[in-house]
C-alpha cells in the first residue's frame, strides 16, 4: 500500500511538471511576439504584470486539470470497441451486467458465505432476500438447460456441495437486464476463498468467450473481478491494470462492438489519471 501513501507526493510531482512545461510554452509564444513585434515589455510595466499574472493562472489551470482525479477514462483497444472505467453503482446501470460468484454459486448472504457488502452480496439482498430459493432454481435451470455440469463434493461446506470450473457462466434476464454470474473464486482446502493471477486469467477467458456469444450490441458492464474478498494479494489498481493488459493483449481479437464498462464503488484506491497516463506512453 506504500503507492497509496506517496499519491500525494506524486499528485504535486505532476502538477508541477504541467506547470512548468505550460509555463515554458508561454514564455517561448510571448518571446516569438516580443521579436517579431519589437516589443520592450519594461516600457508597459501594467501590461506586464498583467500578463505575467495571467499566464500563471492559466498555467495553473492546465496543470490543476491535468492532475486532478478523473472520475472516468476511456481507453481504445480495438477500432470495434473501447473500454471504460468509472465510478458508480454497478447495478443502476442498464444492459449486460457481470457479477462475480464462488464456484459453488452459493446465494445465502450471511453465515460468512456471501458479504453483505460484496458485489453477488449487494445484488441478492436488493432482489431477492425473501426468495433466495427463486434465484437458486434459475441458477440450477440454466445449467441444467446448459449440460454444465458440477462436481460434488462428499464434505459439504457451510452452503452448496456442488463445484464449477472458474469461468463458468450463468445467464439470468430480468428486470430488463442480462445478468451473467461467473464463477470467479474457488475454495480452499481451509474453506477460504481464493483467485491467483492465473487463475484470474481463466475467469476473464471464460468469461468473454461466454459474452462475445452473447452481447448483440449491448453494452457490457462488470466490476473489478479479483479486488473484492478474494484474497488476491494485489491492490485495486494493481488487478485494474491487470485487466486491462489481458483486454489489450488477450482480447484483441475478439469481435464486441459498442463498449465494455469497468464500474467501481469507490476510487478511493485507485488513480484513473496514472492508469489514463500509463496506457497512453504504451500507445505512443
Amino acid at each position: 500500500m506504500s503507492s497509496l501513501r506517496n499519491q500525494p507526493v506524486e499528485i504535486m510531482k505532476h502538477f508541477f511538471n504541467h506547470f512548468f512545461v505550460a509555463i515554458g510554452a508561454c514564455a517561448s509564444v510571448l518571446t516569438m511576439i516580443s521579436f517579431f513585434f519589437n516589443i520592450v515589455w519594461t516600457n508597459y510595466p501594467c501590461w506586464t504584470w498583467f500578463f505575467i499574472i495571467t499566464i500563471l493562472l492559466v498555467c495553473f489551470f492546465y496543470a490543476y486539470t491535468q492532475v486532478y482525479r478523473k472520475k472516468k477514462i476511456i481507453i481504445p483497444i480495438t477500432q470495434h470497441f473501447s473500454l471504460t472505467i468509472k465510478e458508480g453503482d454497478l447495478y443502476k446501470q442498464h444492459g449486460i451486467i457481470v457479477i462475480p460468484i464462488n464456484n459453488y454459486f452459493d446465494t445465502d448472504v450471511g453465515n460468512n458465505i456471501i458479504k453483505q457488502e460484496s458485489v453477488p452480496g449487494q445484488y441478492i439482498i436488493s432482489h431477492y432476500q425473501d426468495n433466495v430459493g427463486n434465484l437458486d432454481n434459475k441458477i440450477a435451470q440454466y445449467l441444467n438447460e446448459q449440460g454444465i455440469k458440477g462436481e460434488k463434493v462428499d464434505i459439504p461446506k457451510n452452503g452448496k456441495n456442488i463445484k464449477y470450473p472458474l469461468g463458468t457462466c450463468v445467464d439470468v434476464v430480468e428486470d430488463g437486464n442480462h445478468y451473467v454470474w461467473v464463477v470467479s473464486t474457488e475454495y480452499d482446502e481451509n474453506d477460504n476463498l481464493v483467485l491467483s493471477r492465473k487463475d484470474l486469467s481463466i475467469v476473464l477467458y471464460g468469461l468473454f468467450n461466454h459474452l462475445e456469444s452473447i452481447q448483440d450490441n449491448k453494452t457490457i458492464y462488470m466490476p473489478v473481478i479479483g479486488a473484492g474478498f478474494t484474497r488476491l494479494d494485489r491492490n485495486p489498481e494493481r488487478i485494474l491494470h491487470y485487466i486491462i493488459d489481458y483486454f489489450d493483449f488477450s482480447l484483441s481479437d475478439k469481435k464486441f462492438y459498442g463498449n465494455v464498462q469497468i464500474v467501481i464503488r469507490s476510487l478511493e484506491e485507485i488513480n484513473l489519471n496514472r492508469i489514463e497516463n500509463i496506457f497512453n506512453k504504451r500507445q505512443e
